[in-house]
């Protein structure tokens, strides 16, 4: 018996080339940081093969193989079951207990257009979609033999990313004129739907529901502010320049969170182009520190889990280390990658709250607010596990 499931491009994920733990020394966050970042064990052969070079060897993990004859790039992917693993004795748990393969196979079918993929799953063509469009969710509304749920607990953090190296978003002040234009309702209802059961408004950088939460210092950004916005902006010697924003219709959260950030700006008389590629374009554009009218990019957003961003050592948003080694962006504080450092090597939840102050100081990305990412699967479908990743093993399918 074998799983299909439609996969389509994900939101943002802890990037290796972005985060890497090095402990050489005490550090009290070693459980949750492996937890956060879905640490990967890799075989000391492959490492040791590789050295700073991309891996190449796609092997699988514990309990699946992964079906290099099957895999067909930008359609399909197979993993068969690894009849040689041995699981633990304890139940599944998300990522954690006995992974038991309960299917011979699992496919992952990549199929972009949202009606086909509904469709598919209607039609019992795939077994499950593993990240629904908020869009698709009406359409599967009342349907006995479907069943949509959230996968995540915590949820997801729409964001918005600004080129901190170039004009104008290197002045500070930029930054907080676009944070004054943001109103996370508008963001968050263009991009997820007009039922607030999937979403809500939040300010804590490290994610609402954790146990890092605070909003302290996002209390002059609760409401926008446009006058005071384009007051800003002109401060920072803003002067018609062109705003170029990245977006791809591949996926809907990015290109919704986009159409909002393009009228928010040209309301207030900004020069903005709105430049819409795949979604495999928009990763190689957005890596190039240019400046927008030499093929680079001026701000793009996209969305994170919460479970990653509240820790402070694998939040990508928050690391503002200056040797531009950092997540795409780049932004450079001393002042905060001191305090993030801090909180690393000696968790205070006192020391949190003025943390959470300062990033809104200084604004190296904006938040967009709070999404629950919706999962469908058919009703024959029983064991799928919930957390930060979907996990493929405990699924039975009748």
């Amino acid at each position: 018996m074998q799983l299909m499931v439609k996969r389509l491009a994900r939101m943002e994920a802890v990037d290796p080339t972005h985060f890497r733990l090095v402990f050489s020394k005490p550090y009290a966050l070693v459980a949750p940081s492996l937890a956060g970042a879905g640490a990967m064990m890799m075989r000391a052969e492959d490492i040791a093969a590789a050295g700073d070079k991309p891996m190449v060897t796609t092997v699988g993990s514990g309990p699946f193989k992964f079906n290099n004859a099957g895999y067909l790039p930008g359609a399909k992917v197979m993993f068969d079951r690894n009849a040689a693993y041995v699981p633990r004795a304890e139940p599944a748990d998300g990522m954690a207990g006995g992974k038991r393969v309960l299917v011979d196979r699992v496919e992952w079918l990549i199929l972009p257009d949202l009606q086909t993929r509904v469709s598919a799953l209607i039609k019992g063509e795939v077994d499950l979609l593993d990240q629904l469009p908020h869009d698709g969710i009406q359409s599967l509304a009342g349907r006995k033999d479907i069943v949509v749920e959230q996968s995540n607990k915590l949820g997801n953090m729409a964001f918005l990313r600004m080129n901190t190296l170039q004009p104008p978003f290197n002045d500070v002040r930029a930054r907080r004129a676009l944070a004054m234009l943001v109103d996370q309702k508008d963001y968050l209802a263009a991009a997820f739907g007009t039922d607030q059961a999937w979403w809500s408004e939040c300010f804590a950088w490290l994610g609402c529901g954790s146990v890092n939460a605070s909003e302290a210092g996002s209390e002059a950004y609760r409401k926008p502010n446009p006058a005071e916005a384009k007051r800003l902006l002109a401060e920072a010697g803003y002067k018609g320049e062109k705003i170029v924003i990245l977006t791809t219709q591949e996926i809907p959260l990015i290109d919704g969170l986009a159409q909002v950030t393009a009228d928010k700006l040209r309301s207030i008389g900004v020069n903005v182009d709105v430049q819409a590629s795949d979604w495999g374009s928009l990763v190689v554009r957005r890596a190039r520190k240019d400046p927008a009218d030499k093929g680079g990019w001026s701000i793009f957003q996209s969305g994170g889990d919460i479970t990653t961003l509240s820790q402070p050592a694998t939040n990508i948003l928050i690391d503002a280390r200056c040797d531009q080694n950092n997540y795409v962006g780049w932004p450079c504080s001393d002042r905060l990658e001191a305090m993030r450092i801090a909180l690393i090597e000696a968790p205070d939840p006192g020391k949190f709250v003025d943390y959470n102050k300062a990033l809104w100081e200084e604004l190296p990305s904006l938040l967009l607010g709070r999404f629950l990412q919706p999962v469908a699967y058919r009703a024959n479908i029983s064991g799928l596990q919930h957390g930060l990743l979907l996990a493929f093993w405990n699924i039975s399918k009748k």
